[in-house]
């Protein structure tokens, strides 16, 4: 209750009811003085005008309801202006006073109806309409109690213990209201608190959201340098073997190695040529990706390449007497769109060195083309190794599967040079495919874009 007063004194509502509480005590203080049946009796009554606007302005506030008190102030006004006129002209205190009374009965009817069909029902609303309604109908017979001597003190005492229902009734009328005010306030607060927090976890969700995509950016950037990184370790693998070879010929027969001296430093060159390409491709690619330049692709000979690759790795084929047939005449006349440092050092590369580590001391590399489609150009190379199982095919190009084999003379691999061809291939626009074949071996077919 203490929580409700100290609200209430913040609340619009208080300054009706200490209107109307104030309004009935001068209301019963005039009666008091002038309880006589005459003008000056008529016009202490009439103080009850405020008793009626201020009940219903406490109904209309606390329930929201537009009621039209203008309307009912030029009533009232009008009719204690009619009522103290009869009564000066000598007319009866049941016609002077009638007047006044049936206008608050009329407005007591119409502000408790009016409100009953706009406003929601509850038990302490319902109440103060039905004390209302018995106020109006006090008013009405209040007219013909008053001016009868014997009935005037009962009407009086009525009167008394009506103001005195009002008295409790509205205090507690008010403070339900000013309760559900209150209650309604503390739900609005929650919704507006709510809706903030859903508004802050949806922040939060999409900042959560961006972190994620660039923790996924980061890794993506991660896994895509440790690929490459592998890739360079690779590809760096197989031109530095053929310079390790022949400085070991150097140390270990230094007049063999003489008396070829020509051939291994035109050897050595072209594998420390093939090194610097990888390195400035390296360079080259890492500014691709960082959109400082394009990819560049010109018109390649297949002939050229294919017999650089095969000069490069001429003492591997001698020492595992591996044979390498493919036809110059078809080739020269073969010519692809692609970057000459990737198809000779990334792709063919790869593809030559798995052929002939794979292949058995004897066997053969047979390389050919085809122009399948127009605008296309396919170059097949088949060896006559161990071959590749069927259940590794589909794995074969992922870098995330371990595809690793052992050559047929114990090399070791890593199982990232398939994976490093795909990627330069496709970068050529291109594609790579391992061929069913009823040879032994393996057949591994390169399409590429003609150069017409």
């Amino acid at each position: 209750m203490a929580c409700f007063l100290w609200i209430g004194f913040k609340h619009r509502l208080l300054k009706k009811l200490l209107l109307f509480w104030v309004s009935g005590i001068l209301g019963f203080i005039g009666q008091g003085l002038f309880p006589q049946t005459d003008l000056f009796g008529f016009l202490a009554f009439s103080a009850n005008w405020m008793t009626v606007i201020y009940l219903l302005k406490i109904l209309a506030v606390a329930t929201d309801t537009q009621l039209p008190f203008r309307f009912y102030n030029y009533i009232l006004g009008l009719s204690v202006l009619c009522g103290a006129a009869l009564l000066a002209l000598g007319s009866s205190y049941t016609t002077g006073s009638g007047i006044f009374c049936a206008a608050c009965g009329v407005i007591l009817f119409h502000g408790a109806f009016k409100h009953f069909k706009r406003s929601q029902s509850d038990i302490i609303t319902n109440g103060y309409r039905f004390l209302l309604i018995v106020d109006a109908i006090h008013f009405f017979d209040y007219p013909f109690v008053r001016p009868v001597p014997e009935y005037a003190i009962v009407g009086f005492s009525f009167t008394l213990i009506f103001f005195f229902c009002f008295a409790v009734y509205v205090p507690i009328f008010i403070l339900q209201k000013i309760s559900q005010d209150y209650n309604k306030g503390l739900v609005d607060e929650v919704a507006i608190r709510t809706l903030q927090l859903r508004e802050s976890n949806a922040q939060l969700t999409l900042a959560f959201e961006n972190l994620k995509k660039k923790n996924d950016d980061i890794d993506s950037i991660l896994k895509d340098s440790q690929s490459r990184l592998a890739a360079l370790v690779h590809d760096l693998t197989n031109p530095l073997t053929i310079v390790f070879y022949n400085v070991n010929l150097l140390i270990s027969d230094p007049e063999k190695f003489m008396s070829l001296l020509g051939t291994k430093a035109e050897k050595i060159k072209k594998a420390i040529s093939a090194v610097d390409s990888i390195l400035k491709e390296a360079r080259n690619s890492y500014a691709q990706r960082l959109g400082k330049t394009d990819i560049s692709l010109q018109q390649v000979s297949l002939d050229i390449i294919i017999k650089d690759v095969i000069d490069l790795y001429e003492d591997k084929l001698r020492e595992k007497n591996v044979t390498v047939d493919f036809d110059h005449k078809d080739l020269k006349n073969q010519r692809v769109m692609a970057n000459d440092a990737w198809l000779k050092n990334h792709v063919l590369s790869n593809i030559i060195s798995n052929a002939i580590k794979f292949s058995h001391s004897g066997g053969s590399i047979l390389i050919r083309t085809t122009q399948p489609t127009p605008g296309k150009v396919c170059l097949s190379i088949q060896d006559s190794g161990v071959g590749i199982a069927r259940e590794k095919r589909s794995k074969i190009f992922d870098l995330n599967h371990a595809t690793t084999s052992v050559g047929t003379q114990g090399e070791k691999g890593t199982g990232l040079g398939l994976p490093i061809v795909k990627q330069y291939i496709e970068l050529m626009g291109g594609n790579i495919r391992i061929v069913d074949s009823t040879e032994p071996g393996t057949c591994i077919e390169l399409t590429l874009n003609y150069a017409a």
